[in-house]
């Protein structure tokens, strides 16, 4: 997932096999209309929860841009139990 402004890019890599594959996705971003409104916040919070269980993901990497054209990584690992 790459935050750049106020949506979210999301990208799926799966690997069977010693393969890897970039499976179907039902969307390729998320948007964030408004992060100053709390209950937009909530809901693209659910979003991301919903997509995530959705498609079973065990690891989320974020990518951020900063300035100058740095980047700064997040890894989350998430429980869907």
């Amino acid at each position: 997932m790459e935050l750049k402004g106020n949506k979210a890019v999301v990208c799926s890599l799966g690997k069977s096999s010693q393969l890897y594959d970039v499976p179907d996705c039902r969307t390729q971003q998320l948007s964030l209309l408004d992060a100053t409104d709390r209950q937009v916040s909530i809901d693209f919070q659910l979003a991301v929860k919903q997509l995530i269980g959705d498609y079973k993901v065990d690891k989320v990497i974020v990518r951020e841009r900063l300035l100058k054209g740095l980047q700064k990584l997040h890894a989350f690992f998430i429980s869907t139990t």
